[in-house]
């Protein structure tokens, strides 16, 4: 056995074992819209595969053509209810290769609920998958599923699935998409990787937040050309509990600014 595949075994067993909170949030948005407030639902896929240095994550990096250009994030989106149904309740179960995977096969000893959902936000993610990056469902394996991520700002709830590559595939990208950011695990136990993203605030950002300055952790994540792209936010968070559930790895919250930038300067112009 590889180290590659003893991590992966690893992740798998980890995550069928974790607790996860998607009744909770699925009656907090039902309360939520009795109330008359909405929240968005979205799931997004945490895709791993084995390169030169290893086990790596695949990230994208935003394209300016959408919305909060330039940042890192896993592949995924909103919901397309019917569609996604479908390829929970028909496609995923009797067609993928992933139906007779651990991570499914633990998936289905959840609570019929729980299952349900993460059925649903990983056909979700699986569709995203294909439209940002051409990379076809038959060639993922399900892992598992991680907590839901709020943002609470933005009134948004995220779901994370969890899977990896099973051949090698060449990417090809839409125009959501700057490019694909390669980031391997060994690379995140360096707690000098790890620090402070110093984000200045302007406009309706300003506003919401009544502060000039977001200083918030973030990772740096180096290219092979020398750049570096820095994740931070909801992609980093979710990211971080990962390592957290899977092998008890806490990072470093603080520390020196590694980046310092406008947040998003033409969306803060718009009225909101």
């Amino acid at each position: 056995m590889t180290p590659y595949t003893r991590t992966i075994e690893k992740v798998t067993e980890a995550l069928a074992g974790a607790p996860l909170d998607y009744e909770e949030e699925k009656a907090f948005v039902g309360s939520q819209k009795k109330k008359g407030i909405s929240w968005q639902e979205a799931g997004v896929l945490v895709l791993m595969a084995e390169g030169k240095n290893g086990l790596s994550f695949i990230l994208n990096k935003r394209s300016q053509e959408v919305s909060q250009p330039g940042d890192l994030c896993f592949p995924g989106g909103h919901a397309l209810p019917i569609a996604d149904r479908f390829v929970a309740n028909w496609i995923i179960p009797y067609v993928l290769p992933m139906r007779k995977s651990q991570g499914y096969a633990a998936a289905r000893q959840r609570r019929p609920k729980t299952f349900e959902t993460i059925s649903f936000y990983l056909a979700n993610a699986l569709r995203e998958c294909w439209e940002e990056m051409r990379v076809g469902p038959r060639k993922i394996d399900f892992l598992g599923a991680l907590p839901c991520y709020r943002l609470v700002g933005r009134r948004k709830i995220v779901y994370p699935m969890v899977g990896r590559l099973t051949k090698p595939v060449k990417f090809k990208i839409s125009y959501e998409i700057e490019k694909n950011v390669c980031l391997p695990l060994k690379d995140l136990w360096e707690p000098d990787n790890y620090g402070l993203y110093s984000l200045k605030l302007t406009g309706k950002y300003r506003e919401l937040a009544g502060t000039d300055v977001w200083n918030l952790p973030c990772f740096a994540v180096a290219g092979k050309d020398g750049s570096r792209d820095i994740l931070w936010g909801a992609t980093f968070m979710i990211l971080m509990n990962l390592l957290k559930t899977v092998f008890g790895f806490t990072p470093p919250m603080d520390g020196p600014v590694r980046a310092k930038a406008d947040l998003y300067p033409a969306a803060a112009k718009k009225r909101h």
